[in-house]
């Protein structure tokens, strides 16, 4: 083997146990990684020369990143040519490793994203515009033009991720059941409509990373000085004799950086969760931070789905851990007959949390970007957006 495709053959290798394990990009301790022997042509792509579009419908994506070009592996940048055909839309999707920045070459777009808070961000670009779309906050791009519209995007990561959240949800078998509490569905606009308009479409669907590093050894609050400051500052009791009523969801009681100051700036927080039989933590994500649970007591059914769209489930009971690799959709339900609690640690004083029932269907993205991206009708929407959601 060569030594260029040994060095393929590695990077693959390393960049998948990166993907799979690193919350951002690993710094480089050289000037970039390269097998020896190398010349120029090593760090110059052709990839997005005279490329073809795919469909008429959806965006045609044609990604940059260490896989396709492994001049950048290690260098925490990576690229992608987006071409939109008039009428041609990205549907809500998120990036779990990398913020984006896209660049509007010609034509126009009309772009959004959804915060932690469910609040929807919208704007009308035009050529030369600049848009940048936080780390694992749920966008979306459509082109209501008449011409095509054709864009560059960069990412601050060399291998990003792409999770296209119509096809994570419904095409991926997280439990019916799961999903018709989530979403306030019966199972008839679950089977019927969502999960046969996503089949049908999968043949066309092909803020800061992380806390920074603080100087000094805690984050001492302004309207006080260090003499005053003893150890209660540090203990929080708002995790204690929590009360919970019966309910289709989780009871969610959070010990982050705004309920609990000391943690300002050290990077961990953690939450509560008590659910009653049958309640269910509808799908959601923390773009910020990779959670950790631990059951406290009863069982819990979990599961995540990668960006490959690859469901990962696991039954887990008293004493047992199962982490939830940042940015990820994820969700856990009770179906057992007993209470069950469960903590949940996350490295991040303060993680975020997108609930996807209610960041896509609750933020007022437009009808017809929800319509076209999960192939189902009006009614249908319109059934989503009324239901009762978590």
């Amino acid at each position: 083997m060569d030594h260029i495709a040994l060095f393929g053959a590695l990077i693959v290798v390393i960049g998948l146990s990166s993907s799979e394990v690193q919350a951002s990009d690993p710094e480089l301790t050289v000037d970039f990684a390269a097998p020896p022997g190398i010349d120029g042509s090593f760090f110059r792509s052709v990839r997005l020369e005279n490329v073809t579009i795919d469909s008429p419908y959806l965006a045609t994506v044609t990604p940059i990143n260490q896989f396709s070009f492994p001049a950048l592996f290690g260098l925490g940048i990576s690229s992608a040519l987006v071409q939109y055909p008039a009428g041609a839309l990205d549907v809500p999707h998120t990036h779990p490793r990398g913020t984006e920045l896209l660049f509007l070459i010609e034509g126009s777009l009309d772009v959004g994203i959804v915060d932690t808070t469910g609040k929807l961000f919208t704007a009308s670009i035009n050529p030369g515009d600049l848009y940048v779309f936080p780390k694992g906050l749920v966008h979306f791009q459509i082109n209501r033009g008449e011409t095509l519209a054709k864009a560059v995007v960069s990412f601050s990561s060399s291998n990003p991720g792409t999770v296209k959240l119509p096809i994570n949800l419904f095409k991926t078998d997280i439990p019916d059941y799961v999903l018709m509490k989530s979403f306030g569905v019966g199972k008839a606009v679950l089977t019927t409509s969502l999960r046969f308009a996503i089949f049908l479409m999968t043949g066309i669907l092909g803020v800061q990373g992380s806390d920074p590093e603080l100087t000094v050894d805690f984050v001492i609050p302004s309207e006080a000085s260090p003499p005053l400051l003893d150890g209660s500052y540090f203990t929080s009791t708002i995790l204690a004799n929590v009360t919970f009523l019966p309910s289709n969801f989780v009871t969610v009681t959070p010990a982050n950086d705004d309920e609990f100051p000391a943690l300002k700036g050290l990077g961990i927080s953690c939450a509560l969760f008590s659910f009653t039989p049958g309640a269910v933590n509808p799908p959601h994500t923390h773009p910020r931070a990779t959670e950790l649970l631990y059951v406290i007591r009863g069982v819990l059914d979990v599961g995540f789905i990668d960006s490959s769209n690859k469901l990962r489930t696991q039954t887990i009971k008293t004493g047992d851990l199962f982490v939830f690799p940042k940015g990820l959709v994820h969700y856990e339900v009770n179906r057992h007959h007993r209470i069950s609690k469960a903590l949940a640690s996350f490295n991040s004083a303060n993680p975020g949390l997108l609930r996807l029932p209610t960041s896509l269907f609750k933020s007022g993205i437009a009808d017809d970007v929800l319509q076209r991206s999960f192939g189902v009708s009006s009614a249908i929407i319109h059934e989503l957006k009324n239901a009762t959601v978590n």
